[in-house]
């Protein structure tokens, strides 16, 4: 939560957790591991992240859209069956 802001940032379905929640945390700084918890036990890992206001879900964009390229990689998955496949993601020019 950014008191300066006044926004949240949502990370769903983490494995693991490296922050608390108010913590105060650096750029690049890792949050946690991608996983598959909540009502996502049956799928892939994945990530759902969002940013909320007061009033409700705004657009990220324009928050990551200035983020440097990610290059994505195969995560191991702990269901049988499930897989995830490698992941090149540029930013748009």
């Amino acid at each position: 939560k950014s008191a300066t802001h006044g926004w949240t940032a949502y990370y769903a379905h983490l494995d693991k957790k490296a922050v608390k929640e108010g913590q105060y945390v650096r750029k690049g700084q890792v949050l946690g591991t991608v996983g598959n918890t909540g009502n996502a036990k049956y799928t892939p890992a994945h990530l759902h992240f969002g940013i909320y206001k007061s009033n409700g879900p705004i657009n990220p964009l324009p928050y990551v859209k200035n983020a440097p390229k990610v290059l994505l990689k195969q995560a191991p998955v702990k269901r049988k069956g499930a897989s995830a496949k490698k992941t090149v993601r540029k930013r748009r020019a």
